[in-house]
């Protein structure tokens, strides 16, 4: 985390923040924001969605995709102490919808699903 999120700030491709504890300081994550052209497939999000994203985005017919910049919020880590179902409500509950999973590709980690979300808006 300290070697790559120094880069990407040096680069000005996106910020790091660090969550600490307000009782006891201890260090319960970090996660960084970028600014990122992102790509919603049309079958995974509802009608009123794909509304609202032809106002902000470019439609694709062919592959029946919209493509906009977004600002990424990236998990890049976390105290795995703490419940996934228990993050996802925090998303959830912030009116954030998921529209997407993708597999990690990385040699080093086996890999594991990541769960996409948008929020508009």
């Amino acid at each position: 985390m300290k070697k790559s999120s120094i880069e990407f700030t040096k680069k000005n491709q996106s910020v790091t923040y660090l969550v600490f504890s307000v009782i006891g300081g201890r260090l319960l994550g970090y996660f960084s924001l970028a600014l990122k052209p992102l790509t919603v497939k049309g079958e995974t999000v509802s009608n009123t969605v794909k509304r609202k994203l032809l106002l902000v985005s470019e439609f694709d017919k062919r592959s029946n995709t919209y493509t906009m910049s977004a600002y990424l919020i990236a998990q890049i880590g976390k105290n795995f102490s703490e419940n996934e179902g228990k993050l996802l409500s925090f998303y959830r509950n912030n009116r954030f919808s998921q529209f997407d999973t993708r597999q990690t590709t990385s040699n080093s980690d086996k890999p594991h699903e990541l769960v996409q979300l948008l929020r508009l808006l």
